[in-house]
């Protein structure tokens, strides 16, 4: 947090010497208004680099995930705001059901990787993804994939799994695993695959009835020796790495597995209000965050944040995507097939946890 004012120094000159700054641009001086659940902190990081690059204006009106969609809704038709970063599957499912987004796709759309890329209102413009976290005192070798969990039989009763009826990055990790150890590309019929279920069964034979009721004691758990494996999400376990990186002991014999098999990136995109009255100046902002310059931002400067974009800078506990296996899904995929997906689960859970 403490480099904003000198990052903003470093791309207001970065801009001027690419020629986008203010200079003889129509859209200087106008004033945008963001809809997002993102960090006010985070916000305040983006804000000075956006504007310096662009002399646009930013403003933003916070609020929860629940919240920043009721206001998306009520307004459809007479938008007071002209662009949101938000959940990209959310953002297509408002355009799809309700007309809320403009049809607008970055110019810088083709740097992303695939599976990443815009599906026509939302830009995918950073990731979250699955991953597990694991203590190498607890733990007799390594841990690079889903399956090395089942191959060491020393961690029996010291898994940290959730339910995922309640938790989304529980939730998120059931999904990752029938995406990524089912095969072909029809996802009902991959959803009915035996391989993902039989994985799914063996992590609750080892579990010894003990599901946890929330992601932070995943690593929490972890950290402290309660547990030798976590199924986590990434936020946790860039925390852990980047606490481990500044000389903090406790984390000394934490580590974070992307696992090898793939993981489900689920992506925030950004997009414009249908009807927003700075049109312009709406897409200058999606183009900016689709960026190399807002993706370095992104690494470099905020916690928890996975830029779309492989090679640009990052902090040095985080993964470039072009390092990782990447499953891309559909927007339409979660609200699509989560209803089979826990009926599937669900008397698996039953048995072990009864």
């Amino acid at each position: 947090m403490k480099k904003t004012v000198a990052l903003a120094a470093g791309v207001l000159a970065a801009a001027c010497l690419a020629g986008v700054t203010a200079c003889g641009n129509s859209t200087a001086g106008e004033e945008l208004v963001l809809y997002t659940p993102t960090s006010e902190e985070n916000l305040k990081i983006i804000r000075p680099s956006f504007e310096a690059a662009t002399g646009i204006k930013l403003k933003w009106v916070y609020g929860s995930s629940g919240d920043i969609k009721k206001r998306v809704l009520a307004e459809v038709g007479n938008p007071q705001g002209d662009v949101i970063w938000y959940n990209n599957a959310e953002i297509e499912d408002m355009a799809e059901q309700n007309d809320a987004f403009e049809a607008y796709v970055s110019k810088n759309d083709k740097l992303k990787a695939e599976g990443l890329r815009s599906e026509g209102h939302g830009n995918p413009c950073n990731y979250t993804c699955p991953v597990l976290i694991w203590n190498k005192k607890m733990v007799n070798g390594t841990i690079t994939s889903y399956a090395d969990v089942l191959a060491h039989p020393e961690v029996q009763g010291k898994i940290a799994w959730g339910d995922a009826t309640g938790s989304s990055s529980a939730y998120d990790h059931v999904q990752n695993i029938v995406v990524a150890l089912g095969s072909g590309n029809d996802y009902a019929a991959m959803i009915d695959q035996k391989a993902p279920w039989d994985y799914i069964e063996g992590i609750y034979k080892m579990l010894d009835k003990k599901i946890i009721s929330s992601s932070s004691i995943s690593l929490n758990g972890v950290v402290s020796g309660e547990y030798a494996v976590g199924f986590s999400w990434d936020t946790k376990g860039y925390e852990a790495m980047e606490a481990k990186s500044k000389g903090d002991t406790a984390y000394d014999d934490i580590e974070v597995c992307f696992m090898k098999e793939g993981v489900v990136a689920s992506p925030s995109g950004v997009a414009i209000m249908k009807g927003s009255k700075h049109q312009e100046a709406a897409k200058k902002f999606v183009d900016w965050m689709c960026s190399k310059e807002a993706q370095t931002l992104l690494g470099n400067y905020i916690a928890g944040t996975n830029p779309v974009i492989g090679g640009v800078e990052l902090s040095p506990w985080k993964h470039d995507i072009s390092e990782l296996k990447v499953i891309g899904l559909p927007a339409s995929f979660k609200p699509q097939y989560k209803p089979a997906i826990l009926a599937k689960l669900s008397p698996i859970h039953q048995k072990y946890t009864a």
